[in-house]
């Protein structure tokens, strides 16, 4: 069976950004961007902020991935990032869901994968969405 490449993202940030931010603008910063769940699995130890920093780019290279960017049609919370160790998820809810399912032809299975780190200060992720 073929499978076909229907979008691909990428997305970088400085970490210390993030972090600048946070220091600013508190949690409700974080609050704007991710959602409840996403919060509460905030990391039981190491930099929160280089955590939240990948999440933040693992959504940007995903709404480019899907072509939007991060608009009216997909929010923030339509993109849910699931961190654990050794694996990362990505949830689509709502408009980026929708938005997905009217690019997939009728009858065709999708996925995506997903790549996230950081290092030197540095997050980043790569988005790639995949027809089967």
């Amino acid at each position: 069976m073929r499978s076909l490449i229907l979008g691909i993202g990428s997305d970088i940030l400085w970490v210390e950004r993030l972090r600048r931010s946070l220091r600013r603008f508190g949690p409700g910063y974080l609050e704007e961007v991710f959602s409840f769940e996403e919060l509460e699995a905030s990391p039981p130890f190491g930099d929160a902020a280089e955590f939240y920093a990948r999440a933040f780019c693992a959504k940007e290279a995903c709404a480019k991935a899907l072509g939007t960017g991060i608009a009216d049609d997909v929010d923030w919370y339509d993109i849910q990032v699931i961190q654990r160790p050794g694996t990362t998820l990505l949830v689509l809810h709502e408009g980026a869901l929708r938005h997905l399912l009217s690019m997939v032809p009728n009858g065709s299975d999708f996925t995506i994968h997903v790549d996230i780190g950081s290092r030197k200060g540095l997050a980043f992720a790569f988005v790639v969405i995949e027809i089967l």
